[in-house]
């Protein structure tokens, strides 16, 4: 009977452990090292020199690209420690996310719940966290470091999360919380079925009641406020999340998830953010409208602009005028920054007498605006007009090309990661 479902086993695997053996082989063991343009035999030193290097190079304060400085942060941390490049080694780089080596050990251990290099033994990474970061738009203007303050579950540092004293293995399970049983339904068929262990709660261990923790209460983890430093880039954006390794939850036999930090920005008193543009809204009077006027605008980084009208220029309702550069850093390069827009709002009068209308008619001729005395801390600026239609659809032309821009840069890593995954191949 056992010898007929066998043999029905290794064909539905097709192949069994020569068919994993194969697809073993393709795991890419090379990747990290090539970004860091090291060999795989090299020294922990030389692995320390080359990512030096390259962190100077791609640094988002020196102009490089942030997704390429965290890229090279992940490689780096995960060949810098001996455990990991081992699991990368063996499994590549998903079993160092999955904190294994990726072997599948013996199909029939595997199906029956056995040991024998089977994943039951294997550590699981545990569910990643989500955390919100209050921020301004000062904040991600300027660039900044924030505190974060959050309950993490941590293992009991009384036990050492193991839950008391005396802690046995479960001899119903083996340690594993959960019980295999096979049952035959009939001739040459049999039916395997999956439990939860009652003797260990599905906990894999016993804990004795008198000898439970007193700190934890036998449960291994107890919950503490935690509290870590926020990096924040001149340029980012609301919404923006920022992941931090094997932050979140600890539990016993498993590796922490990540801790996911998400920017929540709240609503400027002054200015809009559109992108990389910020928006400023200005409401003059209709003499002003008319005669022309001056006012000053304080910035995010605490600069005080001058901004005047145009001479022998009426400005309508609604009038956009645009101060170049003085709008947000970009986040891979501060040094580029958006434009300043002015959107002018006219105050009228509900209504005029008679006297008013006269003495605007002889007063229109002239202009007796006040002026503004420039001194060392005012700067004086210049306004454009512009249409705000059209400038948007500039931003969506320029975004158009930059999408484009990457899409063929991506097409082309693609193209040249499939010659070099061709070769390798070629070369096995």
């Amino acid at each position: 009977m056992f010898h007929n479902f066998f043999d029905q086993f290794e064909s539905a695997h097709g192949g069994g452990r020569y068919q994993r053996q194969q697809e073993r082989k393709k795991v890419d063991t090379q990747k990290y090292y090539d970004i860091l343009g090291v060999k795989k035999d090299c020294t922990a030193a030389q692995l320390k020199k080359a990512y030096r290097k390259l962190a100077m190079k791609h640094h988002p304060d020196r102009g490089g690209d942030q997704d390429t400085f965290k890229e090279l942060n992940k490689v780096y941390e995960v060949l810098s420690q001996k455990d990991k490049r081992e699991l990368y080694d063996k499994g590549g780089e998903e079993a160092v996310e999955k904190g294994d080596s990726g072997g599948g050990g013996d199909p029939f251990n595997h199906f029956f719940g056995g040991g024998g290099g089977g994943g039951s033994s294997k550590k699981k990474k545990g569910a990643d966290a989500i955390a919100k970061l209050a921020v301004t738009l000062e904040d991600l203007f300027n660039g900044c470091s924030k505190p974060l303050r959050f309950r993490k579950k941590t293992l009991c540092d009384e036990c050492n999360g193991m839950g008391g004293k005396g802690v046995t293995q479960c001899r119903h399970c083996d340690g594993k919380g959960v019980k295999m049983i096979v049952r035959q339904l009939g001739p040459g068929m049999i039916q395997q079925m999956q439990t939860h262990c009652d003797e260990c709660n599905g906990q894999g261990e016993i804990v004795p009641r008198g000898a439970r923790c007193r700190k934890c209460g036998g449960k291994k983890v107890i919950t503490k406020m935690q509290e870590i430093m926020v990096h924040i880039n001149k340029g980012m954006k609301n919404g923006t999340k920022i992941k931090f390794r094997e932050e979140a939850d600890q539990s016993p036999g498993t590796i922490p998830g990540d801790l996911i930090v998400k920017l929540d920005m709240a609503s400027h008193s002054r200015f809009h953010r559109e992108g990389a543009h910020l928006f400023y809204k200005k409401s003059i009077t209709l003499a002003e409208a008319l005669t022309g006027f001056e006012f000053t605008i304080k910035t995010l980084e605490k600069r005080t602009l001058i901004v005047s009208s145009e001479p022998d220029v009426l400005y309508s309702p609604g009038s956009v005028r645009a101060i170049k550069d003085e709008g947000m850093p970009q986040e891979n390069n501060p040094v580029v920054r958006g434009n300043l827009y002015i959107i002018i709002a006219v105050s009228c009068p509900s209504e005029l007498d008679d006297i008013t209308v006269k003495n605007l008619r002889k007063a229109f001729p002239g202009n007796k605006r006040s002026k503004i005395t420039p001194s060392n801390d005012l700067e004086v600026v210049s306004a454009s007009l512009v249409n705000l239609n059209s400038e948007k659809k500039r931003w969506k032309k320029e975004r158009q090309r930059k999408k484009e821009k990457n899409q063929y840069d991506s097409d082309d890593d693609e193209e040249s990661n499939s010659r070099g995954q061709t070769a390798q191949c070629h070369a096995q």
